[in-house]
């Protein structure tokens, strides 16, 4: 079975486009880095490490970055969403036109053999996705789809172009249109209201003989923003949390995090503590720390 016309292998020496309106998008490993992890941690975590797993890698430049789990992996990958755009616009086709996108490496994780695209020949290096130079000696068949794996979760893609297509314009009009519509009917509710919500609330004020201006009401809503910005600290504190600069080998095995914080991280080397502990002392209050082999225990207030 021969390649269905909506899937375009994108890499950097495409020339050609097959005739669709819309496309698949399938990257070429020249369009993105990639590295792959065995961490016991959740999806969510390894979303917030996978710019730490390629600090001192990338190039100078502005990157995103995909997550994918793969069995007991993680695959991590980063990539120049500008680079891209300007590939496709070079090529004629509209951000608009891609409906979503993949990296060969998880597109093509399951071939055995290499396998020809138009521009390169890819194959799977112990489990590795790579694009072989187009002299190197080897033997190949052209690309079928029943090769390409279409994960769940498709790669991101920023667009950074200027223009919005027509389609885009008239949804944005017609949701413009709609909150536009909806947001008079409710002033006018609002306005018709008024009135009786002014007297409701005069009544209950005389009811209980509460007074407008009362002491009581006062400290109502003092503690209510207190607890609102205890709040919001916790929050950002939990956050600076999770951006601890972890190496890909290291990982968090404990997290109590309440009035007083407990963690228990595996270190690569017991030599990476004294670094951790700085980060840590930045925001928290650091009561008693200790390692024991490769993990480091913590225990610090807020």
């Amino acid at each position: 079975m021969h390649l269905n016309s909506s899937i375009l292998f994108l890499d950097k020496k495409t020339k050609k486009v097959p005739n669709a309106k819309k496309f698949y998008l399938i990257l070429s490993p020249s369009f993105y880095w990639f590295k792959k992890e065995s961490l016991a941690v959740s999806p969510r975590q390894a979303r917030k490490l996978a710019p730490s797993v390629f600090e001192g890698i990338l190039p100078e430049g502005e990157y995103s970055y995909y997550v994918y789990k793969n069995g007991e992996e993680y695959w991590f990958f980063a990539y120049n969403d500008r680079e891209i755009i300007q590939k496709l616009n070079n090529l004629g086709i509209k951000p608009a036109q891609i409906i979503k996108v993949y990296p060969a490496q998880t597109a093509l994780k399951n071939i055995t053999s290499p396998v020809t695209t138009d521009e390169t020949t890819l194959a799977n290096e112990n489990g590795t996705i790579v694009a072989l130079p187009q002299n190197f000696p080897t033997q190949s068949r052209p690309i079928q789809e029943s090769d390409i794996f279409f994960a769940k979760n498709s790669l991101p893609l920023r667009a950074y172009s200027g223009t919005i297509s027509e389609e885009l314009l008239l949804q944005i009009t017609i949701i413009l249109l709609v909150a536009i519509i909806t947001y008079a009917f409710e002033i006018f509710i609002y306005k018709k209201d008024i009135d009786t919500l002014i007297a409701k609330e005069q009544h209950i004020l005389q009811k209980y003989n509460i007074p407008q201006t009362s002491f009581q009401i006062r400290s109502i809503l003092s503690s209510l923003h207190k607890i609102q910005k205890e709040q919001l600290d916790l929050r950002k504190k939990f956050d600076y949390l999770l951006k601890i600069p972890l190496l890909p080998a290291e990982y968090f095995t404990k997290v109590e995090f309440a009035k007083n914080i407990k963690l228990e991280i595996i270190l690569s080397s017991p030599k990476r503590a004294p670094i951790l502990q700085k980060y840590l002392a930045k925001e928290f209050i650091i009561q008693d720390i200790k390692v024991v082999d490769k993990k480091m225990i913590v225990k610090c207030s807020v």
